[in-house]
């Protein structure tokens, strides 16, 4: 096995903010809220998987969001040779606007993956996930414009909004593809996915007009072995929902330091 350290790291990203669904800079770290085809699409038995995000911290109240996920497989050696079949669940906590508005998903994957040649080099995945969605509002904490007073906003005043429900529930799903390939040379993949297929109903005012976009999310990249010594990693996301859009590019240069001992990778970037 080879040790090699990761010398180069360019990470470019363009976005227009996303008015539903929370997301993260570094994806590939959050598998299943990216594409239900990743669930159980990795090497060994079980995987856990958490991220913290605390955003726009220095302008005013944070956005603060917390994922945990496990997937893994489930009827070992009773598919055909080399096929995969894997659960996971997820659980996903998110709190804007000092906590006054708090989101939490409750979500159950299947993933099934599917060798397509004698040579296992080709492989398609597909993913199915259906969540569980509550949202919750306090209007209390909460200043509107008709509470601005002279010496600031006093939120006893009536706010002359009338929110029909504070607490909403229901139920979303999602589902995704997966395509990859591995080579002497390197590999590839690409995968595509989207996210509240049924199109749930979310309002406070009552309003059931108000539908959630669906999200699409593509991923693209892979890894280029140069010579004996050198490997070029690229990754490519691009999402859509509504009006909203955005795009995260990176690279990596990993350069060989070894032929023996275990996989090390460091990673410097910005």
């Amino acid at each position: 096995m080879k040790k090699y350290l990761i010398l180069l790291i360019l990470i470019i990203q363009v976005n227009s903010l996303f008015a539903q669904d929370p997301h993260f800079s570094q994806y590939f770290s959050s598998p299943l809220t990216l594409n239900p085809a990743h669930t159980g699409n990795f090497q060994g038995p079980l995987r856990l998987a958490t991220n913290f995000r605390n955003q726009w911290q220095g302008v005013g109240e944070p956005y603060n969001t917390g994922t945990i996920s496990v997937d893994g497989e489930i009827l070992k050696d009773r598919l055909f040779a080399g096929d995969r079949l894997s659960m996971g669940f997820l659980g996903l906590n998110d709190k804007a606007m000092g906590g006054s508005f708090s989101s939490s998903y409750a979500g159950l994957s299947v993933g099934y993956h599917l060798w397509l040649d004698e040579n296992l080099i080709h492989k398609l995945s597909i993913g199915f996930q259906s969540v569980w969605v509550n949202k919750r509002l306090d209007p209390t904490q909460i200043s509107f414009a008709t509470q601005f007073a002279s010496n600031g906003f006093d939120l006893p005043l009536p706010s002359d909004e009338f929110f029909q429900n504070n607490n909403i529930n229901y139920a979303d799903w999602n589902t995704g593809l997966y395509y990859s390939n591995s080579t002497e040379n390197g590999n590839f993949h690409i995968g595509l996915s989207g996210y509240h297929l049924t199109r749930p109903k979310e309002s406070f005012l009552g309003d059931k007009s108000t539908t959630i976009p669906i999200r699409y999310s593509l991923t693209a990249g892979g890894n280029k072995f140069l010579g004996e010594s050198g490997v070029l990693m690229s990754s490519l996301l691009l999402q859509k929902q509504g009006n909203a859009k955005e795009l995260t590019m990176g690279f990596a240069y990993g350069q060989y330091l070894s032929d023996a001992g275990n996989d090390i990778s460091v990673f410097m970037g910005w």
